[in-house]
């Protein structure tokens, strides 16, 4: 057997190395080198993303033993399984992946190891025209776990410690590390729309005009903010600077308070950001038009409610209005269905047949 049994203890327990090493030494010619290759490869049916860290060494010299220890820094990262190249399955006996040999305990403390011993096996043999794949660590990120994952080398315990040993000398040396490697990780998108909402409104309207947007995540929850700037805007049902979660759709209320505005047109921007999402912040474009009072307003009857258009809302409206003594709107004639100059029982029966009996349309405005 050869001698370098004597490091078993770099393996098995927490014992004191076999001899000193200083960092980044190698008597053995050109110096070994370890580094990472990593690759992201997004899976958007399950709102993951499947990275894959592939461990190269350089190596001009027989190798009887080698450990490095890793370590990364997101949870949201997990490891699924790693696998030795054919070169290493050839070269050592003995090989650990995972802390504690154990994929759970790897992925509770976010560390694991390469570490191969060779007893019988001829071991790593040299080979100076390039880098060669030892092993291939594979792992699961989820899309809102944060924009990247950070690997970098980590002596964790005395099974992790940085060293390859010699074949034939039994001389420990400690490979170049070039040093972290920041692997960028797939965000999801925010989606907003429309990208613009027009709202119709007139001067000393006693009641609030709305218009409406979505905000969407397809990808995953996302948790968003939503800022705009004038006074005359309010957001429901989530106020502004206000958290909130949004998965596969929201729908969100734009109200408009028009009490003291006006004639004319006025606009502002609803901005909204997550800092789980790829593409924030989006902006929403609302634009306000106060109509002239003197005039009546008549610009679509039937549209009671100042939507912009008709539909079931202007019929609750009208409903409420005739019955149940609640407000008749800003512009009475679109609530003359029938232009006759009179807003009754009539109007609510015309609307409803239009809408729903493909009745006679809202008489034209003047």
């Amino acid at each position: 057997m050869r001698r370098v049994i004597r490091c078993l203890p770099l393996f098995f327990a927490a014992a004191g190395r076999c001899s000193p090493v200083s960092a980044q030494s190698d008597p053995f010619g050109v110096m070994d080198t370890v580094a990472i290759v990593a690759s992201v490869e997004p899976i958007p049916e399950t709102n993951q993303s499947r990275v894959r860290f592939d461990l190269w060494v350089y190596s001009d010299e027989r190798l009887a033993a080698s450990v490095v220890g890793f370590r990364w820094d997101n949870p949201a990262v997990q490891m699924d399984s790693a696998i030795a190249s054919p070169l290493i399955q050839d070269s050592y006996d003995v090989l650990f992946f995972y802390e504690g040999d154990s994929l759970a305990h790897t992925n509770l403390n976010l560390r694991f190891l390469f570490a191969g011993l060779a007893f019988y096996s001829p071991g790593v043999l040299p080979d100076a025209s390039g880098r060669r794949l030892w092993a291939s660590y594979y792992f699961t990120a989820g899309w809102t776990g944060g924009p990247q994952v950070v690997f970098d080398t980590l002596t964790f315990s005395a099974g992790s410690e940085y060293v390859f040993i010699e074949y034939d000398t039994n001389e420990d040396l400690s490979p170049f590390w070039p040093g972290p490697a920041v692997v960028p990780l797939p965000l999801p998108d925010l989606a907003v729309w429309p990208a613009e909402v027009g709202v119709t409104a007139s001067p000393g309207c006693p009641i609030p005009v709305t218009g409406a947007f979505a905000v969407c995540a397809p990808h995953g929850p996302l948790t968003c903010t939503m800022t705009k700037r004038r006074s005359w805007l309010k957001l429901h049902p989530y106020p502004e600077d206000t958290p909130f979660a949004v998965d596969s759709a929201c729908t969100i209320t734009v109200w408009i308070v028009p009490r003291y505005l006006a004639p004319g047109f006025y606009y502002d921007t609803i901005t909204v950001s997550s800092s789980q999402a790829a593409n924030s912040p989006e902006e929403v474009v609302v634009q306000l038009e106060m109509l002239d009072k003197s005039s009546d307003c008549c610009y679509l009857r039937g549209d009671a409610d100042l939507s912009g258009d008709v539909a079931i809302g202007d019929v609750t409206m009208l409903v409420g209005c005739l019955f149940l003594g609640g407000p008749c709107g800003c512009c009475p004639s679109h609530c003359d269905i029938d232009g006759n100059g009179q807003v009754n029982a009539l109007d609510v029966t015309g609307l409803i047949q239009y809408m729903f009996r493909h009745g006679r349309p809202p008489a034209p405005c003047d």
